[in-house]
């Protein structure tokens, strides 16, 4: 499809236009809505308030105008890259470094093995599973095989291939592919990779899920394995459901012949809503499926997730919003096997059918087939929802959990009977207290339906939980923490958790960076300093260089070179449990992960010498070398063995890096953290300090907490002088929850103020020059740098936004899109009274500086994102390049990915080629600010930069053309000469008719203009060393009725990128000077009446409005008007010579 209105003129392209409607939004009370405008009527504006929102029909995908424009807007940026040689080769220079740094598809070298990470999940046959990207020919593919073994056995048999069909899906699957546009087309041919891989537990299925679209609408495939583990020849799955969430879960099973699996699937908005069983059932000649519901939230501010519980025995069902949570538990019902509580991993059972879930009937019973009977369903509120309180749940199958005779739990360590049942352990994340709940006191649900409405005492079993004391380095944390410091100077936040057999590993966060926290169960008071034992990253980052390297040497070289730029050596790293599926609840050996900026992801197996408690059994725990006669945790306690190690990249020096934190103040006087990557900078005996760029990431919502830990294409970036930071602004979670809550909705600003202060401090600590910071925000950090960007437009070099959320406004007041009703408790509601001016005064599309020229801007949507939609990019840019500043200073670029959902590809090769469009223009503009910052730029006149369009093919002369200038070179005001005519006619074309938008009618203005020079006194160009031509003007003679002549100034055109430079007022001087020579009377020029600037500009050269001199203004008024839009202009005059006397 031909992009409309991109096309080339005069080295510049003129920007698409989007199609305009006249939709006016509904902000508060709409009798007529046909979805909910909030949560409460009452708080609804009312009346309500109606804003005009003219790109409204832009945002839907059916729309073909909305298609030609979104290729048009693809076409201009292509053009602009494809002219501009500085864009294009930093955009290779950043492949290159993206390769050396993150290699893919490649062969890797001589003899190398790779290093496979094998983990159970919740297998009981005795198998273990692995992804391997170095497959036996030894090639590296873009995605994993997944494949298996025997415990213990070195026969390694592959499972799925998802460089291979069924992982290759046609594009037939997805929901809508737009048509008509080649490019469109081609990227939605195929989608591949797999994006959850779910092997049953007994070894005889797979399921797996293939997001066929990028809209996280996903098809679930099940497929049966051959004895050899292989999936069939013809790879196809028996079974598949489409339109489910992501994750999937296996059940109980009977053998192979009968087997439940669980998924997810969602509502028209795409918020997962209701839960599923599917039962499989396998005879010797097929594979029956059925399926039923069994769970459904119907509140559409709650999302629905699912999981099994650590030992296997419970199935989990959390809800939660922006704003608070609740969880529900119910036994899954388990067949011949191993029982995954049992002490003895050779125990094995006959047939038990426990509580099995179903739908609910009137009857509170359901029927899961003639095996089981009628069994009754065992769904438990483990704590009802409140309003601003969350919390996270997991059942603890051996907790040491005491009670008296009569099951009442009891608190002060008297001997007692432990429990069989187990317990569940809850983090109250709003109050950041850690609960136990016993499993015999777990509240049942309503007989009627399973629904997420659900309130009053009987739901709830908050009554039933019980506080546990947390030990913290002489700390007692019984109660919550304070709001002001929760996380950030040496308090603890919780924030989640995982059991294993004999303790519970908590994450948790102090002093801005992740740390875990181990619990052995024990709740009596006298116990409380023995029966925690924390693991902070400072100790694992000690422990992991002791495994590789010299400690000592290491942490010095490490605080050496922060300091080296004054950094704090503090906090630098990624710290987390590895994901529940790789983890083995028996084997009370935690994985955890761990990374710093320029240390790779290294995966570590932690044993622990902790208390046992004496059950009149040997436990697990003595048998992997642990001392059970301890009475707490040892002080040599842990041991750490490497299980795998992400290779570092060749060549790579991390002695040639440093990171570290720096700290910014808030306006408020918060201070806000920043952490820091960079390239030492050689040190050069009497050199000057040498002069940087950064590019300031930021995200801030939802408590996310972005640590930084190893980031490969960062690091890339940072190996060219470019610093990359990270900001920590409030609105994230890096310092507590007390951080998050501090810019929720009606003070979500401070978020922004918050990234303004980073990008000071970093210029005020020496990183990055005045104006040499770039802002990138990604999805909700779209809206930080957009807002930001909004509140000082001069202040930044670039803005790089992926998946944007720029229009607030506009997306927050229509429910029926996806996650808005969740996002309300973020940001806040602009139909509610409270929420109506925060949100439109942050809104980033609304909120356009009128006048100002806005920094060059690379705004990446996705046309299948079902989260940030692709429009909001397209209307920001629009905005910024219709804000009344000259429409050619506004560099704003829009790429739409048309076969890409919210998150990156899976693909390698995709992603790098991505990436090195973002950083190539990250770095190239960086160093053109860099370049406008320099000594030598500031002592003679800087050629301005070039515009990303040369002249068309064949032609003679270079209109802003090639890879720009260097900042030592100056432009040469000079007569114009042969070779400069065509271009001047083009340059003269774009300025003077920008109504004229075919390439034939554009070329016949070019002539006219062009021939038009013969019968000019003077033409005077500005070009530079090359020949480039970045202005021009020419002088007409006028004679004069008394005799004599003056000189009328016309043409005055600058090319769009070199406008605010000088040059205009260079030129006419020039003209000035020929003028004076030639013996003219006067200069004289018409100015458009409204172009107020202009008309300051000449008057501060002497020229004077209007003419006393009626020979003058009679010459000058046989001159037609240049301008085509304005036909009032106003005569403006400046004498030379009266009465013989030079003036």
């Amino acid at each position: 499809m031909q992009a409309p209105h991109a096309l080339l003129a005069v080295g510049w392209l003129i920007p698409p236009v989007p199609p305009r409607g006249s939709t006016r939004l509904v902000y508060g009370v709409e009798p007529t809505a046909r979805w909910p405008k909030g949560s409460d009527p009452s708080k609804l504006l009312s009346p309500a308030v109606e804003l005009a929102d003219p790109l409204y029909e832009l945002r839907y995908r059916e729309n073909p105008a909305s298609v030609a424009h979104i290729c048009a807007e693809n076409a201009y940026l292509d053009s602009a890259m494809a002219q501009d040689a500085g864009w294009r080769s930093a955009i290779a220079e950043m492949d290159e470094l993206l390769k050396e740094f993150q290699p893919a598809s490649r062969q890797p070298p001589s003899g190398f093995q790779e290093d496979l990470l094998w983990h159970r999940g919740s297998d009981t046959a005795g198998w273990e599973y692995a992804r391997r990207k170095i497959f036996p020919n030894g090639w590296e593919q873009p995605f994993p095989q997944f494949v298996r073994r025997r415990v213990g056995s070195a026969d390694v048999q592959l499972v799925l291939d998802a460089n291979r069909a069924p992982a290759l899906l046609p594009s037939e699957d997805c929901d809508y592919s737009p048509s008509g546009c080649e490019a469109c087309e081609a990227t939605q041919a195929t989608v591949r990779g797999i994006s959850a891989f779910v092997p049953s537990p007994d070894g005889s299925f797979v399921a797996y899920t293939v997001d066929t679209s990028g809209e996280e609408s996903f098809s679930l495939m099940i497929a049966r394995l051959r004895d050899d583990g292989i999936l069939p020849a013809a790879m196809s799955p028996f079974h598949s459901v489409h339109g489910v969430d992501v994750d999937v879960r296996w059940g109980y099973s009977v053998g192979a012949a009968a087997t439940s699996l669980f998924y997810a699937t969602m509502d028209s908005t795409g918020r997962p809503y209701q839960l599923h069983r599917l039962d499989l059932r396998t005879d010797s000649v097929r594979t029956d499926a059925s399926s039923t519901l069994v769970f459904e939230e119907r509140d559409s501010r709650y999302r629905l997730a699912f999981r099994r519980s650590a030992d296997g025995s419970r199935l989990l069902v959390d809800l939660r919003s922006r704003d608070s949570s609740e969880t529900w538990a119910v036994r899954i019902a388990e067949a011949p096997g191993v029982d995954l509580r049992s002490r003895d991993s050779s125990e094995t059972w006959a047939v038990r059918i426990a509580e099995a879930p179903g739908t609910l009937e009137a009857s509170g019973t359901v029927d899961v087939g003639s095996t089981a009977g009628r069994l009754s369903l065992g769904w438990r509120c483990l704590g009802e929802r409140r309003p601003g309180s969350s919390y996270e749940a997991e059942f603890w199958a051996d907790a040491p959990y005491w009670a008296d005779a009569s099951g009442t739990p009891t608190r002060d360590g008297a001997p007692g009977t432990p429990t069989r049942d187990g317990c569940y352990v809850v983090i109250d994340t709003s109050e950041n207290t850690l609960y136990t709940l016993a499993a015999s006191v777990e509240m049942s649900g309503r007989s009627s339906e399973i629904s997420g409405d659900q309130s009053g005492d009987q739901m709830s079993g908050r009554s039933t939980w019980q506080p546990v004391t947390i030990e913290t380095e002489g700390t007692l944390q019984g109660a919550a923490a304070s709001d002001a410091h929760d996380g950030a100077f040496g308090e603890t936040s919780l924030l989640g958790l995982q059991c294993f057999k004999s303790f519970v590993a908590l994450e948790c966060r102090r002093d801005g960076a992740a740390e875990l926290l181990l619990w052995n169960g024990d709740v009596s008071p006298s116990a409380v300093s023995s029966a925690w034992r924390r693991l902070g990253g400072y100790e694992l980052e000690r422990w992991t260089h002791e495994l590789l390297s010299n400690a000592d040497e290491a942490a010095r070289s490490a605080r050496v070179a922060a300091a080296t730029l004054g950094l704090q050596s503090a906090g630098q790293w990624s710290l987390q449990l590895s994901a529940p599926d790789e983890q083995r609840y028996r084997s009370d050996a935690p994985r955890l992960e761990i990374s710093t900026p320029i240390d790779p992801p290294r995966v570590f197996e932690c044993s622990l010498r902790l208390r046992s408690h004496d059950r009149g059994t040997t436990s697990d725990a003595d048998a992997a070398g642990f001392d059970s006669r301890s009475a707490g945790f040892h002080s040599q306690d842990l041991t750490l063995r490497l299980l795998h190690q992400t290779p570092l990249p060749r060549g790579f020096d991390r002695s040639k890096f440093a990171c570290g934190r720096l700290w910014a103040v808030a306006p408020d006087g918060v201070r806000v953290p920043i952490s820091v990557l960079a390239k030492i900078p050689a040190a050069t005996k009497g050199a000057a300090p040498e002069t940087r760029a950064a590019l300031l990431f930021g995200y801030g919502a939802y408590g996310t907490c972005t640590d930084p830990g190893w980031d490969a294409e960062r690091l890339a970036l940072a190996s060219t002088g470019i610093v990359a930071a990270i900001a920590h602004v409030r609105g994230g979670g890096e310092m507590g929850r007390g951080w998050h809550a501090a810019a929720r909705r009606e003070t979500k600003a401070i978020s922004f103020s918050d990234l303004e202060a980073c990008a000071t401090a970093l210029c005020d600590a020496g990183l990055a020059a005045r104006g040499g910071v770039a802002l990138e925000g990604r999805s909700a950090g779209g809206l930080l740098v957009g807002a930001c960007l909004n509140l000082n437009p001069s202040a930044y070099c670039a803005v790089l936004a992926s998946v944007p959320f720029l229009d607030a406004a506009g997306k927050l007041q229509d429910a029926s899109l996806p996650l808005t009703a969740n996002e309300w408790e973020e940001f806040g509601n602009p139909n509610e009274r409270t929420g109506h001016l925060s949100v439109l005064g942050f809104s980033p599309v609304h909120n356009v500086v009128p006048g100002e020229v806005y920094p060059p801007c690379l705004l990446l949507p996705a046309f299948n994102d079902a989260r940030t939609g692709f429009s909001e990019a397209l209307k920001f840019a629009h905005y910024i390049r219709t804000n009344g500043a000259p429409i050619e200073a506004q560099q704003a670029f829009v790429r739409t990915d048309m076969g890409g959902g919210h998150f990156r590809p899976a693909n390698p090769d995709a992603r790098r080629a991505d990436r090195a469009l973002e950083y190539g223009f990250v770095l190239h503009h960086c160093r053109r600010a860099l370049a406008r910052c320099s000594p030598q730029a500031t002592s003679q006149e800087p050629a301005p930069p070039a515009p990303p369009a040369p002249p068309a093919a064949g032609s003679e002369g270079n209109v802003g053309g090639g890879g720009g200038l260097g900042t030592a070179h100056t432009l040469i005001y000079r007569a114009v000469q042969a070779s400069d005519v065509e271009a001047v006619g083009r340059l003269r074309t774009l300025i003077f008719s920008p109504h004229l938008v075919t390439i034939g009618s554009q070329y016949l203005q070019s002539r006219l203009y062009a021939d038009a020079l013969a019968h000019k006194a003077a033409v005077i160009v500005a070009v530079d060393a090359d020949g480039t031509l970045w202005g021009a003007a020419d002088l007409a003679s006028l004679p004069c009725e008394g005799g004599g002549v003056c000189g009328y100034i016309t043409n005055v055109c600058v090319a769009p990128a070199a406008r605010r430079r000088g040059i205009g007022g260079r030129l006419v001087d020039e003209l000035e000077i020929v003028a004076a020579r030639s013996d003219m009377r006067a200069a004289v020029l018409h100015v458009d009446i409204d172009n107020v600037a202009a008309r300051e500009l000449y008057i501060t050269k002497g020229y004077t409005p209007g003419c006393d001199d009626r020979e003058l203004a009679a010459a000058a008024a046989l001159v037609p008007s240049a301008g085509t839009e304005s036909p009032e202009q106003l005569l403006m005059t400046k004498l030379f010579r009266v009465e013989g006397s030079l003036i």
